[in-house]
């Protein structure tokens, strides 16, 4: 299990204009990123960049399968995949 860290527009993925809707809120962008990305499984927190056009998204995901599916929905860029410091001692032993 990791994280990806992940910078999306808040206006492209077509998931994301569909959920939205005319209700361009910051809230409801939150809450639709968190629609799409949940659908998934996946934990999710949302944090925009001070211009509102672009949100900075960090959901937990169990598989690449599951990442590059949150990637392709979000339309996401600039992704940094983050581990715990389990993780890392587990990548290290091996």
């Amino acid at each position: 299990m990791a994280w990806s860290w992940v910078r999306v527009s808040t206006g492209t993925s077509p998931k994301l204009r569909k959920c939205i809707g005319d209700d361009t809120s910051a809230a409801q962008f939150e809450k639709c990123v968190g629609s799409v990305v949940g659908a998934r499984g996946a934990e999710v927190h949302v944090r925009f960049e001070p211009d509102g056009g672009w949100a900075r998204v960090l959901f937990k995901w169990e598989t690449d399968e599951e990442r590059l599916a949150v990637l392709e929905d979000l339309e996401a860029e600039d992704e940094q995949v983050l581990l715990s410091a389990s993780e890392m001692d587990e990548r290290r032993a091996s």
